[in-house]
């Protein structure tokens, strides 16, 4: 029976992109090809789910590593699997094309030891047009702030599409992250006010005009797909920008757990330059964006909380109360922020600034939430004014 050190070893012979996973589905080795076409490092891969990793779409816009995935039964059962055509999420956000297959290489059905059930992972690029003026340019989607659609480098003009509701369209299916969504969900979305059967024939006038409003705009990529009986975005045939910021997002944090504080601080830093405004803010009141946008919001407020406290730990204090501040002025009432930029503040020399930030946190705190400081704020206040 193989060994995790023989399988590491198989591994890194490899000559195409691989990695080896346990029975809980959790990556032990990773190759330099793995590291070229993924992005990821060993160290930022390892120990990590396969499928928080991969994050594989369908050609479809199916997701592939989900919950109780078909590649995770075919773990369970030691059998070999293989797609044909899928995409994985690189480092950077972009969906990167592959085939993908596998190799049990200890499977013992009458052994239950630490090494059974060990599987090697291939990861084989499709191949793409050599030249780089051939390859397919993509939709580049900016959805934090201003909404903006670009294509090579032109900004679509979209303030001049004569049916609003095609973009519309265009942001219910960015939001649902490549996902196909049924066609009812849409009508309801985008027309509540009337019935299926009216919606039905509303709504496929406006995928049409959508379709034509990208093709006039000269994008050739096909970018919305039928999928049964409803739609989906091909997202191989775009870049989103919150994909990019939440794939730097994960990184950020993989960093910060593994002990590696200069390359979370970078990763959030990307983040956090992606992150130009809310969620679709134009859209305050649509209520398919609501949850997402809330959500969205609150990854970035951790994000920086955990930047801003990075950067005081590594004694970079100018740069964590900026961060401090940026974040304050879009939630006044996070105390972490506040909190941390006192301790900036204080270790600048700002000692007058760093009490006159207490009691602004005890002001807003009581004004707004009608609650009191919390002991950790009332500690640090307590150091401050006793140096």
């Amino acid at each position: 029976m193989k060994t995790r050190e023989s399988v590491g070893d198989m591994v890194s012979l490899s000559s195409s992109a691989a990695f080896a996973i346990d029975r809980e589905m959790c990556v032990f080795s990773w190759n330099e090809p793995a590291e070229r076409l993924m992005g990821y490092n060993s160290g930022e891969v390892i120990g990590r789910r396969c499928g928080e990793v991969l994050r594989a779409m369908r050609s479809r816009n199916v997701p592939l590593c989900v919950e109780n995935c078909e590649i995770g039964k075919c773990f369970e059962s030691r059998q070999p699997f293989a797609v044909g055509r899928c995409y994985v999420r690189h480092r950077d956000g972009r969906l990167v094309p592959v085939h993908i297959s596998s190799m049990i290489v200890a499977a013992n059905p009458l052994a239950a030891s630490e090494s059974d059930g060990l599987t090697i992972v291939f990861l084989n690029a499709r191949l793409e047009p050599k030249d780089a003026a051939d390859k397919p340019q993509v939709l580049r989607v900016h959805t934090f702030g201003r909404f903006s659609l670009g294509y090579g480098d032109r900004v679509l003009e979209t303030e001049k599409w004569q049916r609003k509701h095609a973009l519309a369209l265009l942001k219910c299916l960015i939001t649902q992250c490549g996902r196909p969504v049924p066609r009812e969900y849409l009508i309801d979305w985008l027309w509540p006010e009337i019935d299926e059967a009216a919606g039905l024939g509303r709504l496929k006038t406006v995928v049409y005009c959508l379709r034509r409003q990208l093709r006039d705009a000269g994008v050739t990529a096909d970018v919305v797909d039928t999928v049964g009986k409803g739609y989906a975005l091909r997202l191989e045939s775009m870049w989103v920008d919150k994909d990019a910021f939440e794939g730097h997002v994960t990184q950020g944090f993989s960093h910060e757990r593994r002990g590696r504080p200069g390359e979370a601080i970078k990763s959030f830093e990307l983040a956090s330059s992606l992150y130009r405004g809310d969620y679709l803010e134009e859209d305050p009141y649509a209520d398919w964006c609501t949850e997402e946008r809330e959500r969205l919001r609150e990854v970035n407020l951790e994000a920086l909380a955990h930047l801003a406290n990075l950067l005081s730990s590594d004694g970079e204090h100018d740069r964590a109360v900026q961060v401090c501040r940026t974040a304050l002025a879009r939630e006044s009432c996070r105390e972490i922020f506040h909190r941390t930029l006192m301790k900036s503040l204080w270790r600048l020399g700002s000692t007058d600034q760093a009490v006159a930030q207490f009691h602004r946190c005890q002001e807003i705190l009581a004004r707004e939430l009608d609650v009191e400081l919390t002991i950790e704020t009332e500690r640090v206040y307590q150091d401050i004014v006793r140096a």
